[in-house]
């Protein structure tokens, strides 16, 4: 046996117990019972051990060197690097560090999650704080000494460092704060009244079986449920997806089935041959984000996308909607307007919300923004950013699950977007009868290109080689704000 082929083992070994660690936070965060949350965060702190012992294992950095003097194939020798990588950056933390990591990761979630329910910063600031101390140190041993925040953002960004990341969101952001005031000056009004009212639950989870079903997505290989915030987890013939509902507002539950169903998407669709080895796994964070944004955005609030969507609320809902068209959808899913809820946003300040995360973020990593300091903060940050005044901690500071164990990932929800709208302005020539098929709700098309390009590529490219391998341009962020230019100034009159 090759000593190559004694690392793709190990490996695959680890991918199993990584998705059963997997499968204990979805548990965590669905049906656990309250009193399991102790017992819960000793088991996550329990597999994190026995993770990094089994990666960190000298025998594989034996193997890592000896494998590279093997005769390899092109695929191989990338996954051989991607081996090494993970290897490397699992030595630097220690074991202890990785387990205390996982414990209290599991605990803030506990805390952040009554917290939010009872609108209470205080109870959630304690667990904050480890949280930011942990994750400080890891970044530190991540990034060799140097800047905490820049080895906490390459876990979910490969390769992606914070001085990049300023040359593509600094102008985004310029761009987008722009377009923000004019449609504020603008007195042209759109109105989301055919989304609001009265709607039941249980219509809304028909409407999200049908809407993942018209995507593709396969749900004999993967399930729906509630959770207080929504995620996804899992691959291939396991991959859960989790929503929430708001009764008096249709917008809630349609903007998040569909985003999360982009990223389960992505998971289903992964090569079955090696997608339990580095190679063959989701290549960042970003590229993931650009899948569930893809449908969010350019998808479902697309004009071609509303008229699809009416033709499932007609189906559900059909005494609200038959005397609605689609152009009504569309208006009603376009609302430009600054809110206090990420989530909710519209893709003009959606990625304001990402900035103002982003900025506070690294302060607090850096040691400038002490955690008894965040709400104020945030209050100020959300005033300078998107002009609204923060009415309480529930829609400010705890509304997004995200701090309770991951620290440079709100800017991959930028990236996404990036890489979304330039992947579906290469589609749009591929697929020339796109805008037709999805209005005509038949998506298969452009779920089997992205999977072409994306999801079965997995990570034998880079971020940047694949990004101009499938567009022919490298990442940018000209694409989405010309697109968004002509959309929303076309909506609110703008010349």
């Amino acid at each position: 046996m090759r000593t190559y082929d004694r690392l793709c083992d190990r490996f695959r070994e680890l991918h199993h117990l990584a998705g059963v660690e997997e499968l204990l936070s979805w548990d965590q965060q669905t049906y656990l019972p309250p009193k399991g949350h102790g017992r819960r965060g000793e088991q996550l702190a329990a597999m994190a051990g026995l993770l990094h012992r089994r990666l960190t294992d000298p025998e594989v950095g034996g193997w890592v060197e000896s494998a590279a003097e093997e005769a390899l194939t092109r695929e191989e020798r990338r996954n051989l690097e991607l081996m090494g990588w993970r290897h490397r950056r699992a030595v630097a933390i220690p074991e202890a560090l990785a387990t205390d990591f996982a414990r209290a990761a599991a605990t803030a979630w506990e805390g952040w999650r009554a917290a939010r329910k009872h609108d209470d910063f205080s109870r959630f600031a304690p667990h904050l704080e480890r949280v930011v101390a942990l994750a400080t140190e890891r970044g530190r041993c991540l990034a060799g000494g140097g800047d905490p925040y820049a080895g906490l953002l390459e876990e979910y960004e490969p390769g992606l460092d914070p001085a990049t990341l300023e040359r593509l969101l600094v102008p985004l952001a310029e761009g987008l704060a722009h377009l923000a005031r004019r449609v504020a000056d603008s007195p042209t009004t759109l109105s989301a009244g055919p989304l609001l009212g009265d709607f039941p639950e249980r219509g809304q989870w028909a409407l999200a079986q049908r809407l993942v079903r018209a995507m593709g997505f396969d749900l004999d290989g993967g399930r729906l449920d509630n959770a207080p915030h929504p995620f996804s987890s899992g691959s291939l013939g396991d991959v859960r997806l989790t929503t929430r509902f708001r009764r008096e507002d249709l917008r809630e539950g349609i903007g998040s089935i569909i985003h999360e169903a982009g990223h389960g998407l992505y998971e289903q669709g992964l090569d079955p041959e090696i997608a339990d080895l580095p190679v063959g796994a989701p290549l960042s964070m970003g590229l993931h984000e650009s899948q569930s944004r893809l449908w969010e955005n350019q998808v479902a609030r697309s004009r071609a996308g509303a008229q699809w969507l009416l033709g499932e609320l007609k189906a559900v809902f059909p005494d609200r909607f038959a005397t609605i068209d689609g152009e009504a959808i569309y208006r009603a899913l376009n609302v430009v307007a600054p809110g206090l809820i990420r989530t909710d946003a519209d893709e003009v300040h959606y990625n304001l919300h990402i900035c103002l995360r982003w900025e506070l973020e690294r302060r607090l990593i850096a040691g400038d923004l002490e955690v008894a300091e965040l709400p104020a903060a945030w209050g100020e940050a959300m005033g300078r950013w998107l002009g609204v005044e923060v009415v309480s901690d529930r829609d400010g500071c705890l509304q997004d699950v995200h701090w309770t164990s991951d620290f440079g990932y709100f800017p991959t929800y930028a990236l996404g977007n990036l890489y979304a709208a330039q992947l579906y302005a290469a589609a749009q020539p591929a697929l020339p009868d796109l805008e037709a098929q999805i209005a005509a709700g038949e998506l298969t098309p452009l779920r089997d290109w992205l999977g072409a390009k994306v999801h079965r590529t997995g990570s034998r490219l880079a971020q940047a080689e694949l990004i101009e391998a499938v567009t022919g341009a490298p990442l940018s962020e000209r694409p989405l704000l010309a697109s968004l230019e002509a959309k929303v100034g076309a909506l609110y009159d703008l010349g």
